[in-house]
């Protein structure tokens, strides 16, 4: 599947938080950098790809660490807003889905 074209940046990111050690260092001549970018969503999956020594079960956690992420937002959503109702619920995932899945490119 197509990614947006910002997900490039996002997976060089998860790739050197895997295949790196942490802390990222960056050496560019003679001026060194460390990877300070927003690195919290980043941990866990590349955690799993170091277990592994695999990218590929870096992106895979990845999925299902955002997938984790989104059932926690509607799981609060439907407990602030006190949703009982089934047909509500699969409804607020309706428009969940609609307002920011994003737009897809197959």
């Amino acid at each position: 599947m197509n990614q947006a074209y910002d997900w490039y940046k996002h997976n060089a990111i998860l790739e050197d938080l895997t295949v790196k050690s942490w802390p990222v260092y960056y050496k560019n001549g003679s001026e060194k950098s460390m990877l300070a970018y927003y690195i919290a969503q980043y941990l866990v999956p590349s955690t799993f790809g170091k277990i592994f020594n695999s990218f590929r079960m870096a992106e895979i956690m990845n999925y299902i660490w955002a997938e984790i992420g989104l059932a926690l937002v509607w799981l609060n959503l439907v407990s602030v807003l006190k949703i009982n109702n089934i047909f509500k619920q699969i409804l607020s995932v309706v428009i969940l889905v609609v307002l920011y899945g994003g737009r897809r490119s197959f």
